[in-house]
């Protein structure tokens, strides 16, 4: 499946948030054309506290040959809107991904029924 916008990325997210009790954090790794190659979850916690997995991250971004990525989380709080440490930790993940020759496509923030898109609002 190809995943051209953030509505389509959120079709395919949504269910790995829908019943989290706890903050989970998705990538999905895209080939050139934006094709799903594969959805990874990495170790939760708080977002804004947690240790962003970049080289883990990275590491299997390089292995599945991906050339853009989608990354989610939730907010269990119920507020969907990102804070500062989300769009700090994005902007650490756009560099990282650029010098890597991968586009980060956007970061997805689902919470309370519904969901953002950095892309949408203008943060990325």
């Amino acid at each position: 499946m190809i995943v051209a916008t953030a509505r389509e990325a959120a079709e395919q997210l949504e269910p790995l948030f829908a019943c989290a009790r706890g903050e989970i954090l998705a990538i999905m790794f895209l080939d050139e054309q934006g094709a799903v190659i594969a959805t990874l979850q990495f170790p939760g916690g708080e977002f804004g506290t947690m240790r962003l997995p970049l080289g883990g991250i990275f590491v299997s971004a390089i292995g599945l040959g991906s050339r853009g990525m989608v990354i989610a989380h939730n907010h269990p709080s119920g507020d969907p809107h990102p804070g500062p440490t989300d769009v700090e930790a994005t902007g650490r993940m756009a560099a990282t991904a650029a010098t890597l020759g991968i586009r980060l496509q956007d970061h997805l923030i689902f919470a309370g029924g519904t969901w953002r898109s950095f892309r949408e609002l203008g943060l990325l």
